[in-house]
């Protein structure tokens, strides 16, 4: 009797020995801390890009260059903004439209303007820009130096740059070539704008193309420079001059019209064929962007 006690008091104690009690407090939560980060998800999805046509507002995004196109009642503005947040103004419409492109300017958030580019001189590139100088004190102004009547914004006291010939700047970090048709500070009699001054921007793999209201007579003087390859094509205002040599040389992907009348049959026909998208200024105020791998363009009524 006394060995089957001696026993079972042996398996008793071989039993304790084996196991492990661990007291947790009342309350008190135990914390998993060794998941790898890489296992873990994120419960909250990046937001989806904004899709291209209609917004209702606009706005400059950080890091992208973007370029805004104002609703004018005559010719073309475009206030450039790059990733590096300088700003550039290339033309500045009639002087009665000057008041609305200063509350425009300052609607994107811009209260300071860097460089002014007059790609012309006829009213409705320069009118306004004495008016918004004053406003804006940009420190440079490019012009082409071909005489003109409408010269009141070359009196105010700001560095100016004639062009001679082209140009390439970089500024906030976007290649910028301001393209002549003229060489050696001569122009050409005739129209006015075929002496117009035509902006190249390159920003990443994107490149756009300003034409401005370069005539077929301007373009012919620009041909090495059509033919790169195009992200992004700002017509020229007039009909005669969106020809199907411009878009095949441009060979662009998207298309803006920035001027506030409808575009001829005539050049919607060409831009059916070629097949490409295109906003146009009736549409409401433009907003084309880029963070140097894609564009996008976007109005607003």
């Amino acid at each position: 009797m006394k060995s089957l006690i001696l026993f079972i008091i042996l398996i008793l104690a071989l039993t304790a020995c084996t196991q492990t009690v661990v007291t947790i407090p009342k309350n008190q939560s135990v914390t998993v801390t060794d998941v790898p980060v890489e296992n873990q998800t994120n419960s909250t999805p990046a937001p989806p890009p904004i899709p291209e046509g209609q917004i209702s507002i606009l706005l400059p995004r950080n890091g992208n260059l973007s370029a805004f196109v104002p609703r004018l009642s005559t010719g073309q503005v475009v206030l450039i903004i790059t990733p590096g947040n300088q700003t550039i103004l290339i033309n500045g419409g009639i002087e009665d439209d000057a008041v609305y492109l200063n509350s425009f300017i300052r609607d994107v958030g811009v209260g300071k303007i860097d460089y002014v580019i007059a790609t012309g001189g006829a009213e409705q590139h320069v009118g306004g820009l004495p008016f918004l100088m004053s406003r804006f004190n940009p420190d440079l102004l490019y012009f082409s130096g071909i005489p003109t009547e409408h010269n009141l914004f070359l009196e105010y006291p700001i560095n100016k740059f004639l062009l001679p010939s082209d140009e390439t700047i970089t500024i906030g970090g976007v290649v910028v070539k301001i393209l002549t048709p003229y060489k050696d500070s001569v122009g050409f009699e005739g129209d006015i704008n075929d002496n117009a001054l035509v902006v190249r921007l390159i920003y990443g793999s994107e490149s756009w193309l300003i034409m401005n209201d370069c005539t077929s007579t301007c373009q012919a003087h620009l041909d090495a420079d059509l033919d790169v390859e195009t992200t992004l094509l700002f017509l020229p205002a007039r009909c005669e001059d969106t020809s199907l040599y411009l878009l095949n040389e441009a060979n662009p992907r998207k298309l803006v019209y920035g001027y506030p009348e409808e575009l001829c049959h005539d050049v919607m026909d060409k831009i059916a064929y070629i097949n490409v998208p295109l906003t146009q200024l009736n549409e409401g105020e433009l907003l084309a962007t880029t963070d140097g791998l894609e564009t996008s363009v976007y109005y607003k009524p």
